[in-house]
């Protein structure tokens, strides 16, 4: 397993996420990218997740080099509820304009609820 130094983090907003959005994680991860790049700073890519050719959002870390996956479990039980992944990897083919079209996909209210609530729970323990 690759170790992050915000994993906790991760931990937090997964259950956050599940949660606040209905039928979380299937077809939610346009929402999980974009709640953790608005708590954590990650990037929101999408492109698609290639064992199946579907559409697919996630995170990733520039620093790291590092792709951030609260959703891919939503493919597979075989998959942890949070998944990191060296970018070089064989499970996602990130796109440009599908990334492009994810960044253009307007915040919802599940996510702004999501990110709130993280942000009132790191508030509370500082």
């Amino acid at each position: 397993m690759i170790k992050v130094p915000y994993y906790s983090n991760l931990a937090t907003l997964r259950k956050i996420l599940e949660e606040g959005l209905p039928n979380f994680p299937e077809l939610r991860c346009q929402d999980a990218t974009r709640v953790v790049s608005k708590t954590l700073g990650l990037e929101e890519r999408a492109g698609y997740y290639k064992p199946l050719g579907l559409w697919h959002a996630w995170n990733y870390d520039p620093k790291l080099d590092l792709y951030v996956d609260l959703t891919l479990d939503q493919f597979s039980d075989d998959y942890e509820p949070i998944t990191i992944l060296h970018k070089s990897g064989y499970l996602l083919l990130e796109d440009k304009e599908r990334t492009n079209s994810q960044l253009k996909m307007p915040i919802d209210i599940y996510d702004i609820k999501c990110i709130k609530k993280y942000k009132s729970l790191k508030a509370a323990k500082s």
